[in-house]
């Protein structure tokens, strides 16, 4: 009866054991799919924040761009790629990913900047600015970029 029980007892484990290491697998997986889902609607938004911008821009400053340039800033948004940092920076990315992560926790260094820089070349100021605003704090899609 005791040699029963350790069976029964061991049989058991060996079943939940394997129904744990479903579930295990099952979040892993769920895990990876909102990863990428999370991915897709990121990058959906930056893009539909830069047509938004671009926009804009028609409507607003009509004297500074054309319905063509816009057209064709819309034709350019509509093909874009976005690659992975780690294929175009191999080893480089962390390195290059850390920089990213202190400058954008320190918004009065990039303010400095900013105004160092226009100091020094007034004329490429607003495409740095904006360069910095997109790729930086992704346009403020996030709540905390703001």
């Amino acid at each position: 009866m005791v040699k029963l029980d350790i069976h029964t007892l061991a049989h058991h484990l060996k079943q939940e054991r394997l129904y744990v290491s479903s579930e295990k697998q099952l979040i892993q997986r769920l895990n990876a799919d909102v990863l990428k889902t999370a991915e897709k609607l990121y990058r959906t938004a930056w893009i539909a924040k830069q047509q938004r911008i671009n926009l804009d821009r028609l409507i607003i400053t009509s004297a500074e761009a054309s319905p063509a340039e816009c057209c064709q800033h819309a034709k350019i948004l509509e093909d874009t790629q976005f690659v992975d940092g780690y294929k175009q920076l191999g080893f480089q990315e962390t390195a290059y990913g850390e920089f990213l992560s202190r400058l954008r926790e320190n918004p009065r260094l990039i303010a400095s900047s900013l105004v160092a820089g226009e100091k020094l070349n007034q004329e490429n100021t607003q495409s740095v600015i904006y360069t910095v605003f997109t790729s930086l704090y992704g346009n403020c899609i996030m709540q905390e970029d703001e």
